[in-house]
């Protein structure tokens, strides 16, 4: 598989750059077993597992619909290393299946992954085929995780939306028991998003067939331009949390910013395999939507 169990992670490393590559993490066999059980999925699935336009769809928690691919996420190899990321027991949270880039603008996962304390959750990026320059590469942005997004510093720039903020916030209630307000919670994610657009420093990570990229929950990264549309970036992407930590919609995290605690946390069932925790989701495709417009639907992800 490659790395073993007893693989040690350079916690120092992880602190000052918020990402680990991990170069042949996994044999060619291991990832043409992950590759056999995605076309089984899509054959089950039927025609709804496909885009009708042909290019950049994705499928979400393809976990919950492939057993295959659920068992071979909860590895000992990548256990370990998540273990020791989070000084706890890394829960698989949902999924994400690519063939070909994404052209995602820059963001953090943080926000719609939202957990508490800060480092217990972390995005791992297994590339299923060598990854071309031109189709599209994963990229981030080292050190960006040491900046948390201060979303009243984002807001003050907006004062009309921050006072919409603030009376809302006087209210004193769950933002997601309150589907009213759910529009205001998207307008200040896309306040936010303009503190990562601009972003510098990119790496591009044009990597090869099982090579694994982990990073932290606020860690800048998004897909690069897709400069040939023939060449696809099959890639599957997974989202883990800490078993040990508390959760919290986007919506709160928007508009409940700074005063989140347990009585507005999610509850999130954990289901015991002999492998490992994950989160049991429903699995379904959703056609990509062109990166200007991604942060409508941001919710979805």
């Amino acid at each position: 598989m490659g790395h073993d169990t007893t693989f040690k992670v350079d916690m120092n490393k992880w602190a000052q750059d918020g990402y680990l590559h991990l170069p042949k993490f996994y044999s060619h066999e291991f990832i043409d077993n992950i590759i056999e059980n995605i076309e089984r999925f899509r054959a089950e699935a039927g025609d709804e597992a496909y885009d009708p336009s042909g290019r950049a769809n994705r499928v979400l928690h393809v976990h919950a619909g492939s057993p295959g691919i659920q068992k071979a996420l909860l590895n000992p190899a990548l256990n370990n290393v998540l273990t020791q990321l989070f000084s706890a027991k890394p829960v698989l949270w949902g999924t994400l299946l690519f063939d070909q880039g994404s052209e995602q603008i820059a963001h953090t996962d943080a926000p719609w992954f939202f957990v508490e304390p800060y480092g217990s959750m972390a995005g791992v990026w297994t590339a299923l085929e060598d990854v071309h320059e031109d189709s599209g590469p994963l990229f981030l942005i080292p050190g960006t995780h040491k900046n948390a997004l201060d979303v009243e510093g984002a807001l003050k720039k907006n004062p009309e939306l921050y006072a919409e903020v603030l009376a809302f916030r006087a209210k004193n209630i769950s933002a997601s028991t309150d589907p009213a307000c759910w529009d205001l919670s998207k307008r200040v994610a896309e306040q936010c998003q303009l503190e990562w657009t601009n972003r510098e420093g990119r790496q591009r990570f044009c990597i090869k067939k099982g090579d694994v990229v982990i990073w932290h929950q606020w860690m800048v990264h998004g897909g690069s331009p897709v400069n040939d549309v023939s060449r696809t970036r099959q890639s599957l992407i997974s989202h883990w949390a800490a078993n040990n930590s508390v959760a919290f919609d986007q919506h709160n995290y928007f508009l409940n910013y700074g005063r989140l605690d347990e009585k507005l946390a999610l509850k999130l069932p954990m289901q015991d395999t002999a492998e490992g925790l994950y989160l049991k989701q429903k699995s379904h495709i959703i056609s990509w939507v062109p990166p200007e417009t991604f942060i409508n639907t941001v919710e979805e992800t």
